[in-house]
């Protein structure tokens, strides 16, 4: 019996090397596409899905492009627009750097013309910041804050310095009696502190520039670095924006003191009130998210 059945035996090993290479093929290429596949069927994640739809922009002012790697580490759902501080500022725009009429007025000269070039289109939330990544007048580092930023609080106030500690404060009577020591700078009123010519520039000013008299208190936290929605920057017409512009190209001021007029003003630009009563604890709660703030 056996001696009959040998003759089919080579069949059988011929079956088994054609059939085995078309079993693995088999296995291989199913397994190989079809995860590219299951995307299409699973849901995002909530959070991601939510954080998406809220379109960003990242503005940042820097004199040089190796002062602003800390970008890379800024979440990638804000596009990020960048300034450069020098005479190739005048260029027309690149991918290296957006451009202006004319280098002066320091940060506000660029801050101004994104808003002017964009006015039509504006994102929902756009943040205003320096090139660097540490200063002085930070408390963390620039993604640190931006990421950590609580979108939810900036919509609902609309405007937000990214500087929590009051650095230009003024005593104000509207204010609670145990807050007003910390509103204090050098012992001095914000009018009586301030520079000659930036006293003088808000009295010409201020009612066409803002609407009505010049309030007797002003609170500014140091130093142009804030983040602001569509909805406020919408609160003035664009060419508001283009005379606050005009005014730093006409200027004889110092860049330095130009700039600071509008440092100091950007929250009542964007419609907040002059004074803030905000204790440096509120604003980290409130404004940044864990560990940075309460959530």
């Amino acid at each position: 019996m056996i001696g009959t059945r040998r003759p089919y035996a080579v069949p059988r090993i011929l079956c088994i090397f054609v059939l085995v290479p078309i079993l693995i093929f088999f296995v291989v290429h199913v397994f190989e596409y079809t995860p590219w596949q299951r995307p299409h069927n699973v849901k995002q994640p909530q959070n991601v899905a939510h954080n998406t739809t809220i379109e960003k922009a990242l503005v940042v002012v820097a004199k040089a492009l190796k002062d602003i790697r800390w970008m890379h580490e800024v979440d990638p759902t804000w596009t990020r627009y960048t300034y450069l501080v020098t005479e190739d500022s005048l260029n027309p725009s690149s991918d290296i750097s957006l451009s202006v009429p004319v280098n002066k007025g320091n940060e506000a000269m660029r801050y101004l013309s994104f808003i002017i070039d964009r006015y039509d289109t504006l994102p929902s939330i756009i943040a205003f910041r320096h090139g660097h990544d540490k200063s002085w007048h930070q408390q963390l580092h620039s993604a640190t804050e931006i990421n950590h930023l609580n979108l939810t609080t900036i919509r609902e106030r609309g405007y937000q310095n990214f500087r929590c500690t009051i650095f230009d404060g003024v005593h104000r009577h509207d204010c609670p009696d145990d807050q007003k020591d910390h509103l204090l700078h050098d012992g001095k009123t914000f009018w009586e502190g301030v520079e000659p010519e930036t006293k003088d520039t808000y009295a010409d000013n201020w009612d066409a520039w803002f609407g009505g008299p010049r309030p007797e208190y002003l609170m500014s936290a140091c130093c142009a670095q804030f983040v602001v929605t569509r909805e406020s920057v919408l609160r003035r017409p664009r060419d508001k924006y283009k005379e606050y512009r005009q005014f730093l190209i006409d200027t004889d001021l110092h860049d330095y003191v130009a700039g600071r007029i509008f440092e100091k003003t950007w929250h009542v630009v964007f419609g907040m009130p002059p004074v803030s009563c905000e204790t440096e604890e509120e604003c980290m709660c409130e404004v940044y998210t864990p560990p940075l703030g309460c959530g």
